[in-house]
């Protein structure tokens, strides 16, 4: 064998040789080993609430605290405090499947408290999760909170010392954001479960009619069938698909029930279960509407008018199909 490959298998296996010591070094420095940051069985959980502080905008010397309180009632996840919504099912699919999960690290960022706002763990900064069982006992309660220039996040149980380091910054996902945590779709469209739409606006009044999974126009003069190459149909089904707003109005009924007077769109979605969905769109600002669903009176929403665009077309509209070009 020449010298030069002898060489090059020799440095081959070096460095072979200093991955492993490498890898021993990470995989038995207990500061890289991982453990799971809660210790109850996630079926236990049945509530849980969210906090964080927050100085007033506008009195700079006042801290306000921003909360929430959640709760499954049945089967379904609820904020229960400070209204009675439904729970958005990302994020209660989140915080179940991810964050109960979450690992912590060996090491240990801090035991001094004068550390505590640095790693944003602190009553004043972090943000705080308490967990508690079907008897209301607290299963654990901590704070999240992040250090800067890390990919990692910190937590800290509540009257303890000892700050953690996290495998994941999770602390804005725990945030008491009531418009992030609340449900925020209007409803819940499956195109294979409904009968027929009912659309109604100034300029025209027609139905989208589902007969055996094949949709049809219908107005007074037009009946003709449809498929996802009409554009405007297929528009129609994407903006009921996503019949989303992050734009709530709480218990303000009696201040915009005025706008009500009179709708710039009118939808009845009707299903197969005998049920069916009423969404009623009015104008309030330019860039604007204010959206009323099922008649509820306690939680208006805005939003666009290009959720309104979609349904205010011609039947010529619904006659165009999309042309593909290759």
């Amino acid at each position: 064998m020449k010298k030069r490959s002898i060489i090059t298998v020799i440095l081959f296996f070096i460095m072979l040789f200093l991955i492993f010591i490498v890898f021993l070094a990470l995989k038995t420095n207990p500061e890289q080993k991982r453990f799971k940051l809660f210790n109850f069985n996630p079926g236990e959980l049945v509530s849980f609430s969210l906090s964080k502080k927050r100085v007033n905008a506008t009195i700079s010397d006042e801290v306000i605290s921003d909360s929430l309180y959640i709760e499954k009632i049945g089967i379904e996840w609820y904020i229960t405090y400070p209204h009675k919504r439904i729970v958005n099912k990302e994020k209660i699919n989140f915080f179940l499947n991810t964050f109960l999960h979450i690992q912590r690290f060996g090491k240990i960022l801090t035991t001094n408290p004068y550390n505590y706002d640095y790693y944003k763990v602190s009553e004043k900064t972090g943000s705080r999760v308490v967990l508690y069982d079907q008897n209301n006992e607290v299963l654990d309660d901590v704070f999240f909170g992040f250090a800067d220039l890390t990919p990692y996040g910190s937590a800290r149980r509540n009257y303890e010392d000892v700050v953690y380091e996290i495998s994941q910054n999770v602390s804005s996902d725990v945030s008491p954001n009531l418009k992030l945590w609340r449900e925020n779709s209007l409803i819940y469209f499956d195109k294979t479960k409904t009968d027929s739409i009912k659309v109604s606006f100034s300029a025209s009044r027609y139905s989208l009619i589902n007969d055996n999974n094949q949709w049809f126009y219908k107005d007074e003069e037009h009946y003709f069938p449809l498929n996802n190459a009409h554009k405007a149909f297929t528009n129609v089904m994407m903006q009921l698909d996503n019949m989303k707003t992050y734009n709530f109005l709480d218990n303000l009924w009696d201040e915009y029930k005025g706008y009500f007077s009179k709708s710039i769109l009118d939808l009845k979605i009707y299903k197969k279960d005998h049920t069916y969905d009423h969404i009623v769109f009015v104008r309030y600002t330019d860039e604007l509407c204010l959206i009323q669903v099922n008649d509820k009176k306690n939680e208006l929403y805005l939003g666009n008018y290009g959720m309104i665009n979609r349904f205010t077309k011609s039947p010529e509209s619904y006659l165009d199909v999309m042309r593909f070009t290759y």
